[in-house]
């Protein structure tokens, strides 16, 4: 009777026992070089659990992992624990994902970590707490080079890595990082390499010491170049206030000391391609942009000749009068402007004295209402005059 009786406390204990969710876990991966960055990011069930799992296999040494707890109210129970399992059931993080802490960013590296070989990886955690939540990242080596290799621990930032001297220790630091102007010098076969001060001398090239090279004083803006001897010899830099090139000219065999020179349009192979600017030249399947200006919503406008190809005016005036200003600036002969107005009213324009009118063509007396007019000028520096030449109404 009394077997029975624990038996059925048992179940009954058994039977008010609550069911726990495995939590969530979300994987993500950055590939850093020969390094994969696997991040999960979990949150715990109610039962203090999660469980995850890459859906990519890795294979390679796991070079480092990093724990980072969460804060606030999602802190989890300290001395939480975590395990990474391979296709077999292994922990990779061989029993080093135990007692994490609940404030600490903590790391592992890879020394104390294992490998996996084509498996994917599954995160357990446990020990967590109800709903609580934290990142762990796993760096792997994915590099065949380096699969495998532990890294010296801690690493100091910016450090040289180098062949250890050992098996044990296939990758060591060079210690220290050394100062300014120190270089890392070789002390031999099975000794690391170490900082060391370079000679308190400067190395002088247009020295004594060089054979192949002419003794000269270096000097702001001089170059070096192989001379007739052969050797190297200093050309001084270009100390006039005028911009010059480096030029050589050769025999055809031999090359020739380089000079400093302005170039001439015949130095140029390419002349009957390239358009000067002093030359009489027929230019085919060139467009010109005119230059265009955009006048002011104004009784009047003043266009400049030296920069200005077509004046643009919308004028919403009342009905009145527009004076057009002479154009300013230093016109040539046969140079054109053109004046595009689309007026609201009525303008009556009141022309400068350097505008005129001819017997075909009289100078407009008034823009069209609420239409776009063109009107077309030709200078004619004999007179000193802008002689209208079409006037286009209307559009």
């Amino acid at each position: 009777m009394l077997r029975r009786i624990l038996v059925l406390a048992v179940a009954a204990l058994l039977a008010t026992t609550p069911s726990y969710a495995a939590g969530t876990v979300t994987v993500s991966e950055t590939t850093l070089g020969s390094i994969k960055l696997v991040k999960f990011t979990w949150t715990s069930s109610a039962g203090g659990a999660a469980d995850g799992a890459t859906t990519l296999t890795y294979d390679g040494g796991i070079q480092r992992i990093v724990t980072v707890p969460d804060g606030g109210g999602t802190q989890p129970t300290d001395l939480y624990d975590i395990t990474l399992l391979d296709g077999n059931s292994v922990d990779v993080l061989v029993a080093n994902g135990a007692n994490r802490s609940n404030t600490t960013t903590e790391q592992v590296p890879g020394s104390a970590l294992g490998i996996t070989v084509a498996s994917a990886l599954t995160l357990h955690v446990t020990n967590a707490g109800a709903s609580k939540g934290g990142v762990v990242y796993v760096y792997i080596a994915t590099g065949a080079t380096n699969a495998g290799i532990p890294l010296p621990s801690p690493v100091t930032a910016y450090a040289v890595l180098t062949g250890g001297t050992t098996s044990t220790a296939p990758l060591q630091q060079v210690s220290g990082l050394g100062t300014a102007a120190q270089v890392l010098t070789s002390n031999g076969a099975g000794t690391l390499p170490t900082w060391q001060a370079t000679s308190a001398a400067g190395h002088v090239i247009l020295g004594a010491t060089h054979t192949d090279s002419l003794a000269g004083t270096v000097v702001l803006g001089d170059i070096i170049h192989g001379n007739a001897t052969p050797k190297w010899a200093r050309l001084a830099g270009n100390t006039t206030a005028t911009k010059q090139f480096l030029t050589q000219t050769g025999t055809g065999a031999v090359s020739a000391a380089p000079t400093w020179e302005q170039p001439a349009s015949t130095d140029l192979s390419d002349t009957a391609s390239i358009a000067l600017l002093a030359a009489t030249q027929t230019l085919t399947n060139k467009a010109i942009t005119p230059r265009i200006t955009t006048e002011a919503d104004a009784t009047s406008v003043s266009p400049n000749a030296d920069t200005t190809d077509v004046s643009v005016q919308v004028n919403t005036q009342a009905t009145g009068t527009l004076t057009v200003n002479n154009p300013s600036g230093t016109p040539v002969q046969g140079q054109r402007w053109v004046f595009r107005i689309k007026s609201t009213n009525v303008q009556t324009y009141s022309w400068g004295a350097a505008f005129r009118g001819g017997v075909t063509l009289a100078l407009p007396t008034v823009s069209t209402a609420a239409k776009t007019d063109y009107l077309q000028f030709l200078y004619n520096s004999t007179d000193s005059k802008w002689d209208v030449v079409a006037a286009m109404l209307g559009y």
